[in-house]
């Protein structure tokens, strides 16, 4: 279903997840709804009130996988894949953040006529390494994007929560 996902972030490298080196076997948009809850004073439940699409979170899971002819090929092969990841999803140790979004999330799915853009943040990464089987492992990662929708080149919105 995803053609193709690319985190770029305002400093750092960016990353192309969903391919050969990042597989994600997990990718859940979901948006939040916001409304305001106004109890009936002499009666029972609540008044109807407007509900409005608040942030959309995405957590995704993934996996780091290395290649080489031998071990000590696929152990450098993922820590240099390894520390990609983590310059993507994680700021700066020397460039202060200036901008407000930490980058923005571009996907594509099969079937949409551009790929999509939406500004957020990184809120969570996590990418714990197997001891003695340094050419595979798994990384967590949560997008918190500040609309519930992409937007295209053309500014057509694709709701994908």
């Amino acid at each position: 279903m995803i053609e193709t996902l690319e985190w770029h972030p305002v400093s750092g490298s960016s990353i192309t997840l969903n391919d050969l080196n990042y597989p994600l076997s997990s990718f859940e948009p979901e948006v939040d709804r916001e409304d305001k809850q106004y109890k009936k004073w002499v009666a029972h439940g609540e008044w109807p009130s407007f509900s409005y699409a608040g942030a959309m979170r995405i957590p995704a899971e993934g996996r780091i996988l290395a290649t080489g002819a031998d071990d000590t090929a696929r152990a450098t092969d993922y820590v240099t894949k390894r520390l990609a990841l983590c310059d993507a999803f994680l700021p700066s140790a020397t460039t202060p953040l200036t901008s407000r979004p930490h980058g923005y999330l571009r996907i594509k799915l099969y079937g949409m006529a551009e790929a999509a853009d939406a500004d957020g943040h990184i809120i969570s990464f996590r990418a714990p390494m197997q001891a003695l089987y340094p050419s595979n492992s798994e990384f967590f990662v949560t997008f918190k994007l500040f609309t519930p929708y992409f937007t295209g080149a053309s500014t057509t919105v694709y709701p994908i929560g």
